[in-house]
């Protein structure tokens, strides 16, 4: 009998694999608003964005597409291993981890991507489940109602039993918990005789509990004498020879153990250190010399993770003298601080000549009674050698800045400012109205006509406080008169997506007043269209903005509240 076939049918197997490779990307949800955005959630892991279910629809279309689909191993590659994917605890060697074992008879000798995500959303932030090890069993039949965490420490067994024979050509590995006696179980598991992993180019352990770094003492408390280090079987810079990328959020090695394991010098490109306690963060001498050995760094990012002051223990003269590590090539630095002092001290251990983004967050504790002051830090950062000397700044070369939640004096916002000869991209979120006033140029009466950051061309402002301040309207059209333009400046007094539906009331209502502000004569400011709001500002050939009788008059301050001056979209970027 005759079978009609299909155009696609006739297309050479290497095509049609190559059509079902793209089939299965799903590209990450794109929020505008939010403050992550997809690049930087799903950056992660390649297991986040791709579709598990697609790879089994083609197998089972046709005998050929099922050949097709078999016979390609990177369609197969990427493991899951999730709650979702358990069955009977019972039964750990046999049908536990469905998904993730098919994937991997699947994959033929095709590099691993592999994800473990240990987390409950509904988790109670327990480190113990009722009757368990480490906990008190409820009374009166209790134990039924109270709260179980579905991915057990039984489970995350099952599952480093499932991976370690296949560690030789995993490329990436992410493992997510947000209990420590899970990760705990994966430190042990692969620092006891784990096999080589020549081909891992990407390692990310988190412990996604960001309160636990803000307690006094490591908890688990029996625990906290525990320390491990992956791969140190394979110890003399054979086991991490492809390691490109690191993040540890609230997991931490032994340390100082810890730079034997790369080669020398290391290919480490990423590194990242996140949400430790106090007492399990590495020192100043063993980051000293982590970076040591990392001069291919491209990407520094530490988070309430900087080294604690340990004079009493001879560390300050083991670091007198100590030249500081040149790493030439970091383009990116994200500083999350919790004590300013340690952050400046930070700071004098490497040298980063060529960097372009700098991003310094206040990350200290929501709930913390001493607020942090960090006029010190910023001053360091453009004058290392104190105000009154003439070394450079620490950064001569960079192009952006953002800053989150930093504290500090008018002053030094601007002696920071006035050091950034070349900074381009200025971004604010929820900082103090100095850091805006910061950027007025002199007056133009004076001797010296000087602005700060004369090059800046994008300016970010997140925060109600500085967009609301009545000042900066004519710091905008000052620098503009100055002749420092702006390409982009975007005002953004309420930012981010609301978590529930009940914010919906609290969310300016179309045709009607906002807040309390008034015109000049006293009556409350009318509502304005979104469609007035989103006009292009009129420039000229130049690009500079129009001001007075040939463009647009002098923005008020509610104007900049509600709109902003942008030719593109308001997002977060």
């Amino acid at each position: 009998m005759f079978r009609r076939t299909t155009p696609i049918d006739g297309l050479p197997a290497e095509l049609l694999s190559y059509i079902f490779l793209l089939g299965a990307y799903r590209p990450p949800d794109e929020d505008p608003l939010a403050e992550n955005p997809g690049g930087e959630v799903n950056y992660l892991s390649p297991c986040m964005t791709y579709s598990y279910a697609f790879p089994c629809l083609v197998a089972a279309v046709s005998r050929h597409w099922r050949g097709v689909a078999l016979s390609t191993g990177q369609l197969w590659n990427k493991i899951p291993v999730t709650d979702e994917d358990t069955d009977d605890l019972n039964d750990l060697e046999g049908t536990s981890f469905k998904l993730a074992r098919l994937f991997l008879s699947r994959s033929g000798t095709a590099p691993l991507d592999i994800m473990v995500d240990a987390r409950d959303p509904e988790w109670d932030f327990s480190e113990f489940d009722t009757s368990t090890a480490g906990s008190t069993p409820g009374a009166d039949d209790e134990d039924e109602k109270e709260y179980r965490h579905p991915f057990t420490e039984g489970h995350m067994h099952a599952a480093m039993q499932m991976l370690l024979p296949h560690l030789h050509r995993t490329r990436s590995l992410a493992i997510f918990t947000d209990r420590w006696v899970p990760m705990h179980i994966v430190l042990e598991s692969l620092s006891n005789d784990a096999p080589l992993a020549p081909m891992l180019e990407s390692l990310i352990l988190m412990r996604c509990n960001e309160f636990a770094a803000y307690a006094p003492d490591f908890t688990p408390e029996e625990y906290a004498g525990h320390w491990l280090l992956p791969f140190s079987n394979h110890a003399g810079g054979l086991a991490l020879l492809r390691l490109q990328r690191l993040i540890l959020s609230g997991v931490h090695f032994k340390w100082k153990s810890f730079p034997a394991l790369l080669s020398q010098p290391a290919s480490l490109r990423h590194l990242e250190l996140g949400y430790h306690c106090s007492d399990v963060r590495p020192n100043k001498v063993e980051l000293y010399k982590m970076l040591s050995v990392c001069s291919k760094l491209e990407e520094l990012n530490i988070r309430v993770s900087l080294p604690e002051d340990e004079a009493e223990f001879g560390q300050e003269a083991t670091m007198h003298g100590v030249e500081p590590v040149v790493l030439s090539r970091l383009k990116t630095l994200k500083l999350g601080y919790d004590d300013c002092i340690l952050a400046e001290e930070f700071l004098e251990l490497f040298r980063a000549p060529n960097l372009q983004t700098f991003v310094l967050d206040d990350a200290s504790y929501a709930a913390a009674e001493v607020e942090q002051e960090a006029s010190k830090l910023l001053v360091h950062v453009a004058h290392p050698g104190g105000r009154r000397s003439r070394a450079k700044p620490l950064f001569p070369l960079l192009e952006t800045l953002e800053l989150g939640g930093t504290r500090a004096t008018q002053e030094a916002f601007q002696i920071l400012y006035y050091a950034l000869t070349r900074l381009r991209t200025l971004t604010l979120r929820e900082t103090p109205v100095a850091s805006t006033r910061a950027l007025r140029p002199s007056s133009p009466f004076a001797p010296q006509q000087t602005c700060p950051c004369p090059l800046l061309d994008t300016l970010i402002v997140r925060g109600f406080e500085p967009c609301e301040d009545p000042l900066l309207s004519e710091i905008l059209v000052e620098r503009t008169n100055y002749g420092a333009v702006f390409r982009d400046i975007r005002l953004e007094p309420w930012f981010g997506t609301p978590e529930d539906d009940d914010d919906v009331e609290d969310r300016p209502v179309d045709n009607e007043p906002v807040g309390e502000w008034l015109m000049p004569n006293g009556q409350p400011v009318p509502p304005v269209s979104p469609v007035t709001a989103m006009q292009p500002v009129p420039r000229a050939a130049d690009g500079r903005v129009l001001v007075g009788r040939a463009g647009l008059p002098p923005p008020t301050p509610f104007e900049f509240v509600i709109g902003r001056m942008s030719a593109g979209p308001a997002g977060y970027r």
